[in-house]
This record gives C-alpha cells, structure tokens and sequence, in this order.
C-alpha cells in the first residue's frame, strides 16, 4: 500500500525518491569538480613561474607526491646554483650583486660576449624589481630570475635584433612610437586589425619602463616584451560589434 498524502510516511518516501533521482547527478557533479581539482594547470606556468607552483609538460603523468618531491629536490638543485653564483659574483661581499657585478655573471653566461649597457640596466632593473622591493642590487632571490629572462633573451636574440634593425631606418638605437606601430601592424594576421592609437600607447609605456627607464622610445631589449604585449592584447581583444542589419519596413 502506498502512504496516504500529508503523512509522514509519505514526506519520508517523497525525499528518498527524490534523492534517488538526483543521485547520478549528484555523483556526475561530482566527478566533474575532482576532474577540475585534480587537472594539471599548465597554462601559463612558465609566465608565473615565480609565484604559483605548476605543473610542467612532461610532469603530467606523474602523482602529485612525487612531482612535489622533483620540485623539492629542483628547488635544492637551484639554490646550489644561486649560492655558487654568489660566491663567485658578489666581490664585496655585500650580499647582493651590483650593476657592474651583474654585467660580469651575463657575460660569462653568454659564452664571454659583453652584454650592452641597455642589456645589463634591462636585466638589472627586472631582477632587482622582480619581488616587489627594490634595494638596487640583485640579491639572491633575485639572482634566478636574472638568469632566466637573460637566457630567455639570449634564446630570441636574432630575431629580434633582425626585427629591430629592419624598423629602426633612422639606424637611431631605438623604435619611434611611429616605426614601433608599423612593426605590430606587420605582425598582424590579414584577419587582424591594426593597433589603434591607445593600442600602442599603452604598449609603448609598458614595454618602455621595463628597464627603469621612460624615455619615449622602444629599445632592443625592451622589443621582445613589446611584441609579446601585443600578441596577447590581440588574443584578449573583443569582437568588434557587427552592424545591425535589421530593415524597417514602411507600410
């Protein structure tokens, strides 16, 4: 027999039924929240690198237990490097590296090629503000990160020595607001459209105080940030809004 309405009986086996029927849904919902819990974020790991822990390409596989163990033992690894680095660099012993200091490690790090002035300010100024404070020195929290966007450079230095001397046709050192807008509009797809004036404004005074410095203009070392700016200023664009096509009709 069934329960009669408005019992309690009834209110009892009302709930159970309806639990029953969300049950699967309850369990898909979930499997879905673990999967995004659980999901590696490698997105984006190498640009916050220096402040969120992830998961790099070849770690997927791996549990989380001993990708934390490698990233420990990583961790060890590089503060051995950093602590040699400053025993070898910091002359002085004051516990940090100095402009003239730095310029030292650089060169040894680039097979003995002397960096440029503008190459030793940019790296000194992204190290030493690369945490938040600024001492003018680079200490040995810093000292990895130094290496890194060095080596980084080092990687696209051909191309964008070959960018930059194709539009700076004044052979002046340095890209106009004018000649670096020329460059982005050539970096666009033929389905992009071109940087506007507050497109390139906002790329010029970014990519421009990245080595402490606002001097109007877009130096070699600052070109590699400028075009990366771009790229993502045109991955995060919003679609332009198509015009309305709807007709009135006059009876």
């Amino acid at each position: 027999l069934l329960p009669r309405r408005g019992t309690l009986a009834h209110h009892r086996a009302g709930r159970s039924d309806a639990a029953g029927s969300r049950a699967p849904e309850r369990h898909q919902a979930r499997a879905v929240h673990s999967r995004h819990q659980t999901a590696p974020r490698a997105m984006g790991f190498i640009a916050s690198a220096t402040r969120h822990p992830a998961v790099a390409p070849g770690d997927f596989g791996k549990s989380p237990l001993k990708r934390r163990a490698e990233a420990i033992e990583k961790a060890k690894e590089d503060a051995k490097v950093v602590e040699a680095m400053m025993a070898k660099y910091d002359t002085n012993k004051s516990g940090k590296l100095e402009q003239e200091q730095l310029a030292v490690m650089l060169k040894d790090l680039n097979n003995g090629a002397e960096p440029t002035q503008d190459e030793v300010n940019w790296v000194f100024h992204k190290a030493d503000t690369c945490t938040g404070k600024r001492n003018y020195g680079v200490d040995p929290g810093e000292v990895g990160y130094a290496i890194r966007i060095w080596k980084g450079y080092l990687d696209n230095k051909e191309y964008l020595e070959g960018m930059f001397d194709k539009y700076d046709t004044e052979k002046a050192g340095f890209l106009s607001k004018e000649q670096l807008k020329v460059l982005l509009t050539d970096l666009c797809d033929p389905d992009t459209a071109p940087p506007d004036e507050k497109e390139v404004n906002h790329i010029l005074y970014e990519a421009d105080r990245k080595d402490g410095e606002l001097d109007g203009n877009i130096k070699k070392t600052e070109l590699m940030y400028a075009i990366s700016l771009w790229y993502t200023m045109v991955k995060h664009r919003k679609p332009a809004k198509k015009p309305s096509t709807s007709v009135c009709a006059i009876m």
